[in-house]
């Protein structure tokens, strides 16, 4: 995340960053249904 400026200045289109989502916080969730 540091160097991102200076990375977008060499022309590149696309950065990956994996840091935004390395300590993401989980969420549980579920797509059980119950048919009545």
């Amino acid at each position: 995340m540091k160097n991102v400026r200076e990375i977008a200045k060499t022309g590149v289109d696309f950065i990956s960053v994996g840091a935004l989502t390395h300590s993401a916080m989980a969420v549980d969730i579920s797509l059980e249904m119950t048919i009545p």
